[in-house]
């Protein structure tokens, strides 16, 4: 089962966990996810916030969007943005039982973690700085748990506890989250996390990406060959303007 996809590569290579982010919503498919749910968090409307992302729930309950699209509008919550960070405890306090607010300040949570403990080797990190993020992190866990026992299908709070356990190295709670997303992964989005998996900046290249698309997009319902190389060339940054331009025709 692949990793949470924002933690487990900051993990490995030190960076803020929203930066995978950003690369993966150039696909319009679903930037709109992302974006709508940055400009909602911020809105400060605590009712229409947590109404909008229960409908996303429930359209994921009844199969209208898959695994990813389920998690994703949660990486709105991997900020340091004032707005959002004052915003989610009242939202907690507003709907004390809401499985989404658990999830948003678990995501807050895994954020600030890494942020703090930055992307050395352990005995390189200081000693509070390194207890402060697994405070965050042991915290985070409990919220992902918590939010996985009220709603055990929920993909976001499945990935919020299996990223946080990783990092704690707590290998049954890992387990516990991973098989949720297991059981929802997709072969169309297995295909594309892989592909999305194989940018350049994280080892990949262009070759096994576009090789990824013409080898396994035959064999993935709902989603052409055609569809698929759209992606990739959205998902890369230095891709010309006119290019970008006819994959987005694509995808419409």
């Amino acid at each position: 089962m692949r990793k949470s996809l924002v933690t487990r590569c900051c993990k490995a290579i030190g960076i803020a966990a929203a930066l995978l982010y950003a690369a993966a919503v150039q696909d319009p498919a679903r930037a709109g996810l992302f974006e709508d749910a940055n400009v909602l968090v911020r809105g400060g409307d605590i009712d229409a916030i947590e109404q909008t992302f229960e409908n996303q729930y429930q359209a994921f309950l009844r199969h209208e969007i898959d695994l990813s699209d389920q998690v994703r509008p949660y990486a709105a919550f991997y900020t340091l943005d004032p707005v959002v960070v004052e915003m989610v405890p009242a939202w907690r306090a507003a709907y004390p039982d809401s499985v989404h607010a658990r999830v948003a300040q678990a995501n807050l949570n895994q954020h600030l973690a890494v942020v703090l403990r930055g992307d050395e080797y352990n005995h390189m990190v200081p000693r509070r700085a390194l207890d402060q993020a697994r405070e965050l992190w042991s915290e985070a866990r409990s919220l992902g748990a918590e939010a996985l026992d009220s709603a055990p299908s929920h993909a976001a709070a499945a990935d919020a506890l299996s990223a946080s356990a990783n990092w704690l190295g707590d290998n049954v709670a890992e387990q516990r989250g991973n098989k949720v997303l297991e059981a929802f992964a997709s072969p169309r989005g297995t295909l594309l996390d892989q592909i999305a998996d194989s940018l350049p900046q994280w080892g990949g290249s262009v070759a096994m990406m576009r090789h990824l698309c013409d080898a396994r997009a035959p064999q993935v319902e709902n989603l052409s060959v055609e569809e698929c190389q759209a992606r990739v060339t959205l998902l890369l940054s230095d891709t010309p303007a006119p290019e970008r331009a006819a994959a987005v025709e694509v995808l419409r």
